[in-house]
């Protein structure tokens, strides 16, 4: 990420009034995250590197192709992510056209699920 980039987010940062960042941040995309009923959905995890555990923030609804909520939850994800929280941002059913539907019907048991495999995950903490 170069210069300008670092002083826009810096800027920005400033104006919502947030600390400054403290830790550098990885992404991995998706992710999958299988469901009971063998559908799978898919996550981004945006993982904070430095010493000590970090919590984790789930947002469900990840539509990171889809503007202009892409720009808030990417934004977000980050800015939670350099200040030392794991961040998974996952797919609802059919929230990219896929075929798995069953949007809000499947909506408990999906939440469930994807609790339970970050609950699986080696960088989880055991807090959310």
């Amino acid at each position: 990420m170069g210069p300008p980039s670092r002083m826009r987010r810096g800027l920005i940062a400033r104006w919502l009034k947030l600390r400054p960042p403290t830790c550098d941040v990885v992404v991995e995309h998706d992710l999958v995250v299988p469901m009971p009923d063998g559908s799978v959905l898919y996550a981004d995890h945006y993982e904070p590197k430095g010493s000590g555990k970090f919590p984790t923030v789930l947002n469900r609804g990840r539509t990171w192709k889809q503007a202009p909520f892409s720009i808030v939850y990417l934004f977000i994800a980050q800015r939670f992510a350099e200040r030392g929280y794991h961040v998974v941002l996952n797919d609802m059913r059919n929230a990219s056209g896929d075929a798995n539907g069953g949007w809000l019907i499947h909506e408990a048991s999906d939440g469930k699920a994807v609790l339970d495999w970050i609950s699986r995950q080696p960088w989880f903490d055991g807090n959310f």
